[in-house]
């Protein structure tokens, strides 16, 4: 039942994130962050989300935007896609694509939770060695 419930595309309506210190931010996307987080029936997902107000390129090719907007689309967008499976209230991404080449080949793992039309994933990341962690929370609709 649930991943009949999580399959469809959702559009993201926040991503926040809340250090153990008690810090709120909605680093790196903003507050007007997008999103398009897609489940399909053959068990593959798809997620993209990118910072509201992304400058085009001066070039209509990519290969001749210069480096600098290269960095600056790179570091304003996220994302990632491959199997996905459903472990109780968890959902698992396998990585096999991904903007950032690091992902590749790693589990996501996401904590879900549905209240009506919407999906809230979330998940915690070590900080460095201070012992601070980060709580990722986001918040997605059905599209």
């Amino acid at each position: 039942m649930t991943e009949t419930k999580l399959q469809g595309t959702w559009r993201l309506i926040s991503w926040k994130i809340t250090r153990s210190d008690g810090q709120e931010t909605y680093f790196p996307f903003g507050e007007q962050a997008q999103g398009i987080l897609m489940y399909s029936a053959d068990g593959y997902m798809s997620a993209n989300i990118s910072h509201a107000d992304r400058e085009p390129f001066t070039s209509p090719s990519m290969r001749k935007a210069s480096a600098a907007e290269k960095i600056s689309a790179f570091e304003t967008n996220f994302s990632y896609a491959g199997p996905y499976r459903v472990e109780g209230k968890t959902v698992i991404h396998t990585v096999e694509h991904s903007l950032n080449p690091t992902m590749v080949g790693t589990e996501q793992v996401r904590h879900m939770a549905f209240d009506g039309d919407q999906l809230t994933l979330s998940a915690d990341e070590p900080l460095g060695s201070a012992g601070l962690s980060r709580h990722h929370q986001l918040v997605w609709t059905k599209a």
